[in-house]
This record gives structure tokens, C-alpha cells and sequence, in this order.
């Protein structure tokens, strides 16, 4: 939970609590009226820094860049550098809190530009930290730390800078979590540490951070002890604990520990301080994490209905976020769109200007042609040598003519042929992202639909439990039941997240070297009870062990879901066959079923993105569509292929290859 208030306070180089940002934020009009009265020169520039200053800490961004761009005007209008150096930081703070990146990475090169101009060694060091910090909000933590390291070692070198030190080294701690190297986030974690000690002013609070993310290192190695020793120690630094951070953070941490320590009661006591935190000071993106933690705290207390109120909250709160946070991105979308529609009209209209000025050049070269022909008939009654000169000419002046003429043509041409495929261009991008809705769309429908009965059945389950409508032993012998529904809608949901997760942000892959041996038999294992229920039975023929090169997660997901597909649509007596062969550098992993097979204009459809159809099992199973085209998706990213052999009444079966170790 790292909000975006401590991300704009780390930018600026202050740690402010919220009632001091209130307070701040009743100045900020004061302060813009004392500025508007004072006269044009370096004083008024220093000064509307302090106004963007008090105006972003109050996360006011939209009145924050206006007046970062007027400090930048007044700079350059009264030629003070270190200024306009000053306001481009400024404008590259605003940028990245708005999210728009591209700029903001724009305006801190133009900062450190005229830093380095100026040969100012810590404005070079805040011009490096500000680009490492938009390279990590594009998660390229690799350029992150890299400027990071470079800000660190100019502020090694000079004096009474030690919050910017502090500063460099927990971003570099949070780039090396990032890239899940824990070792050397810890080392500098406990740098911060050290060089926190020797700040003057807010001092604790500096500490008290960088305590939190040793614990936080500590607790995720798993040594509980320590962590809650690190913790306790940050929270005592902090004054009334009234800071939302990183006071939240650590009270929802040494939540998680109580549970994990057997300690529900304290874990209940921690997670309410974190809520109340949050609730006083309306941090929407922490309120979440902490309606989940008081859900569990309630849930370790066997409290299950507190904890199911608590649970809805989370669910409702983030919904609602990611709600908005796809809105944002539909805009962003639209804007770039709409951008794009404008460059190619401009383009367009720049094109017909430079047409009718041709033409208008061509219309002159015609008249002055003209004049030259009645020159050459009025001077031949004077000498016909003169004559015979005008002629000669005039022909290499027609001759140059159809010359121009001739470029002009082909210019205009070769500007229509682009103007065409452009237009071809974005036809085919509006096809396609239309497309995309509709399938979308689509998908949406499917999920709503076939999520609201198990869940449905689920909840009834519960409260008629609850309500002691239903005994405890009915309970038990209903719980294999349940378990089977809430496994196949964990499936649905973990095909749904892979696809939003493959369509919005893309997967990052992990190769490695792997048995795929092992996976399949633990596929084998989890699906044993739901082919029993069905009579069906399950043959494994890989019998040796077998190392391929690809990432584990996502050829686990596409066996899961081949062989779930299998059981799927097998009736009583039927059989799944897992087996493999070797071709050249790849292995061949086959999912073969004597089940009711498929047509061939239903194989034919079976990989269209486009289409997200789903057809009910034999048991009437349900299913989002998604299923095969993250098969393929995920096999051809693994560098394989994949197929399907069927025969309708016979059986199908399945073949991907993946690269051999």
C-alpha cells in the first residue's frame, strides 16, 4: 500500500501528515494572493514553487501543473536557468502524479539538461532520481535503478543533503523488490536506516520508514519474530500514530503475523487501528486491503459472519477501483485516438495546401509563357534573328515547364497513394478494435451469466448453514459437492484473470528448465476426484521423466485446462490418455478422450479469438470459452503449436509441442 501522497512527498523531499496537509491547504489561497501581488523576478519564481509545493501535497493536480507551466513562463521570460530548471522538475512531479508519463519523462530530461548546463551537481542528482521514478512507474526497473545509483553517487559527494541520500536509497530498495532480489533491497533498507539517523527535521518519520521496509523484507522471508520486532520499533518513532504512513501498513503487517503466530485477538486489534487510520484520513486505496484484513482477522476468530460483511466490503471497494482505473485507461485510449484522427487530418489539409500552391505555380509558369509567346510576335516585325532567339527560348522554357510539371504530378500522386493507405490504416484499426469490444463484450455476458449460479448455490449453502436450516452432518455430506462448484469457478476465474492480465498488461514470461512429467501427474492428482465422480478414468503414459524450456505457470494452465476440457465432455467409462513422443528439439504432450467428440466446423472455430462461445458438458458443466484460446496463446509464447484431431462420436485429441531442455 504506497500511496500516491508519500510517492509525491519522496519527489519533493517532505513527510507530511495529513492534518498538516489540511492545514497547508488552507493557505494555498492566501499564498496564490500574496504571489499575484508581488513583482515579475526570481523571488516570485521561488515563490510559485512553494504554491505547486502546498497545492500537489493536497494531491490537487489539476491546479498543480498550471502553475508549475506559469513559474516556467516567468523563468524564461526574466532568463533565470535554475528557475526554469526548477519548473521543468516541477512539471515532470505533476506529469507523473497525473500519469501521464511520456510527459513527465520529457520534463525532467529538459531539467537535467539545464542542470548540467549549470554544472549544479544536486540539481543533476534530483534531475536523475525524477527519471528513475517515471521508469518506475513504467515498471523498467532495470533504468530505474540505473539512474537511481547515479543520483546516489553525486549525492555521496556533497554535504547536508542527507534526505535526498535517504531518498535515492529506498527507491533503489523498492526497484530491487520489484526484481526479487531481497538481499539487496534489505542492504539498502538498512542504508536508508543509517543515513535517516542523521536528518534533522521529521527525523522519526524518516526511521520509522525505513523500519517498515526492513520488517516488510523480514516478513516476507518468513521470520515473524523479527519482523514484528522491526515494526513495533517504526511504530513507537511515530507521534499518536496518526501518520497514514506508514502506520497502515504496519499495523496490517503486524495483523498478518498475530494470525500467522496463532494470535487472532491482537491480529483483530491491529487490523481495526489500520482501518480506523485509513477511514479518518479517506485513503480509498488502503481502506481495501484493510476491509480484507479485518476479514481475515474475524475469519481466524471463527467470527465467519463478521467476516463475510467485512469480505463484501473489500470486494465492493475494489471492484469499484479497478472500475476506475479501466475507465481511465478507455480514456486514455480514446484521447490518443482522437489525437492520431487530428495528426492525420492536419496532414491531409498540409497535403491540399501544398497541392493548390502547385497549382497556382503552374498557372503563373502558363501566363508567364503566354506573355513570352505575344513578346516573341511583337519583336519578330523588328529582326528575325531576334525572333529566331525569343523562340529558342521560349522552347527551353516550355521544355523546363513540362519538366516542373511533369515532378509536380508525380509528387501529387505519390502524397494521394499515402493519403490512401493511411485512411486503409486506420479502417482496419477501427475494424479491429471494434472487434475487440464485441468480443469483450461478449466474454462479459458469459461470466455474469455463469458465475451467478454457483455462487448463488454457494450462499444459499451458507446461510441455510447459518440459519441452522441445514445440520452439520448434512453439511459435511454437502461440503464434497461445494468443493467441486468452488473449484470450477476458481478455474473459470484464473482463465478470466490470465486473459484480462494477456489483453491489458501483457505476461511476462520465466523460462526455465522444468519435468513436465511432475506437472502432469499433479494435474492428474487434482482432477482425480471430479473424473471419479464421473466414472471416468484417467491414464497416464509418461513414464519417465522429461526436462523441457518454458515458463511452469502457463504450461501448467495449459494442461489444466485440457485435461478439465476432457473430463468435460466424457460421459461414464470413458478414458483420458496423457502421453508424449520426441520430435526433433521438441516434446509432443498429447490429451487424448474416447469422448463425444466435435464436428469439423466446431474445430474450425475452436481458436477464434473472436469467439467466446461456450458449449455445456456432459454433466452439464459451464464454461467461459475461454479456456483453448489460452492454450494457444500461451503455447505459441513458449515458442510450441498446438492442434486438434476429432472425430465427432470417436473422441478428440490435443497435441502442443514445447522446446526441449
Amino acid at each position: 500500500m504506497y500511496s500516491r501522497f508519500v510517492k509525491v512527498a519522496l519527489v519533493l523531499g517532505f513527510l507530511m501528515n495529513s492534518s498538516q496537509l489540511r492545514a497547508q491547504n488552507k493557505e494555498i489561497d492566501s499564498l496564490r494572493g500574496a504571489i499575484n501581488k508581488m513583482r515579475d523576478d526570481t523571488g516570485k519564481v521561488n515563490s510559485l514553487r512553494l504554491l505547486f509545493i502546498a497545492t500537489i501535497d493536497s494531491l490537487d493536480v489539476n491546479r498543480a501543473l498550471p502553475i508549475a507551466q506559469e513559474q516556467l513562463n516567468l523563468a524564461q521570460k526574466i532568463h533565470f536557468e535554475k528557475g526554469q530548471a526548477m519548473a521543468y522538475k516541477l512539471l515532470s512531479v505533476g506529469y507523473e502524479t497525473e500519469g501521464n508519463l511520456e510527459k513527465a519523462l520529457e520534463a525532467s530530461l529538459n531539467s537535467l539538461k539545464i542542470y548540467e548546463k549549470l554544472k549544479d551537481s544536486a540539481g543533476i542528482a534530483s534531475g536523475y532520481n525524477n527519471i528513475g521514478l517515471v521508469y518506475q512507474d513504467e515498471n523498467e526497473t532495470d533504468e530505474a535503478l540505473n539512474y537511481f545509483k547515479k543520483s546516489l553517487d553525486i549525492y555521496g559527494k556533497l554535504r547536508n543533503i542527507q534526505e535526498n541520500q535517504w531518498r535515492s536509497l529506498m527507491n533503489m530498495g523498492r526497484m530491487y523488490e520489484k526484481q526479487n532480489r531481497d538481499s539487496l533491497a534489505l542492504n539498502s533498507y538498512q542504508q536508508s536506516l543509517a543515513v535517516g539517523k542523521d536528518i534533522k527535521t521529521n527525523q522519526n518519520l524518516y526511521i520509522a520508514s525505513s523500519l517498515y521496509h526492513i520488517g516488510s523484507i523480514s516478513y516476507d522471508r518468513r521470520e515473524y519474530d523479527l519482523s514484528g520486532a522491526w515494526l513495533k520499533k517504526a511504530l513507537s518513532l511515530i507521534p499518536g500514530a496518526r501518520e497514514v504512513y506508514p502506520v497502515a501498513e504496519i499495523y496490517v503487517l503486524l495483523s498478518k503475523i498475530c494470525i500467522i503466530k496463532g494470535q487472532p485477538d491482537q491480529s483483530l486489534a491491529y487490523a481495526i487501528k489500520a482501518l480506523d487510520v485509513v477511514k479518518r484520513e479517506n485513503y480509498e486505496s488502503q481502506l481495501a486491503e484493510c476491509y480484507l484484513q479485518v476479514s481475515n482477522a474475524y475469519a481466524a476468530l471463527s467470527n465467519y459472519p463478521k467476516a463475510y460483511e467485512f469480505e463484501k466490503l473489500h470486494i465492493k471497494l475494489k471492484d469499484s477501483l479497478l472500475s476506475s482505473e479501466n475507465i481511465q485507461k478507455i480514456e486514455k485510449l480514446q484521447y490518443n485516438y482522437s489525437l492520431e484522427k487530428k495528426d492525420n487530418l492536419n496532414r491531409e489539409l498540409l497535403k491540399d495546401k501544398k497541392l493548390a500552391e502547385s497549382e497556382v505555380s503552374l498557372e503563373k509558369a502558363i501566363i508567364q509563357r503566354q506573355y513570352a509567346i505575344g513578346g516573341f510576335i511583337g519583336t519578330a516585325l523588328l529582326s528575325f534573328i531576334l525572333l529566331s532567339l525569343f523562340y529558342y527560348n521560349g522552347f527551353k522554357t516550355k521544355k523546363k515547364d513540362n519538366e516542373l510539371l511533369n515532378v509536380k504530378q508525380q509528387e501529387i500522386l505519390q502524397q494521394n497513394e499515402e493519403i490512401t493507405a493511411q485512411s486503409e490504416q486506420i479502417l482496419k484499426q477501427k475494424e479491429h478494435l471494434e472487434q475487440a469490444n464485441n468480443s469483450k463484450n461478449k466474454l462479459f455476458s458469459i461470466i455474469s451469466h455463469d458465475l451467478k449460479s454457483p455462487l448463488a448455490t454457494l450462499q444459499a449453502m451458507l446461510l441455510m448453514f447459518d440459519k441452522e436450516y441445514i445440520t452439520g452432518e448434512k453439511m459435511v455430506d454437502l461440503s464434497g459437492q461445494l468443493l467441486e462448484t468452488v473449484k470450477r469457478t476458481t478455474a473459470m476465474m484464473d482463465n478470466v484473470l490470465y486473459w484480462a492480465i494477456s489483453q491489458m498488461d501483457g505476461i511476462r514470461l520465466e523460462k526455465q528448465v522444468f519435468d513436465i512429467r511432475e506437472l502432469v501427474i499433479s494435474n492428474l492428482g487434482n482432477y482425480n476426484k471430479q473424473a471419479g465422480d464421473k466414472k471416468i478414468v484417467l491414464i497416464n503414459k509418461l513414464d519417465k521423466a522429461t526436462n523441457v524450456m518454458a515458463d511452469p505457470n502457463t504450461i501448467d494452465i495449459v494442461v489444466r485446462n485440457l485435461v478439465s476440457n476432457a473430463i468435460k465432455f466424457c460421459t461414464e467409462n470413458d478414458s483420458i490418455t496423457i502421453s508424449s513422443m520426441i520430435r526433433e528439439r521438441f516434446l509432443c504432450l498429447s490429451v487424448r478422450d474416447t469422448g463425444r467428440g466435435m464436428s469439423i466446423e466446431t474445430q474450425q472455430r475452436l481458436f477464434d479469438t473472436s469467439d467466446f462461445s461456450s458449449t455445456y458438458g456432459t454433466a452439464k458443466e459451464k464454461g467461459t470459452g475461454l479456456g483453448l484460446n489460452l492454450c494457444k496463446e500461451f503455447v505459441t509464447m513458449n515458442g510450441g503449436s498446438i492442434r486438434v484431431d476429432s472425430v465427432l462420436g470417436q473422441g478428440s485429441s490435443f497435441t502442443f509441442t514445447v522446446p526441449l531442455a
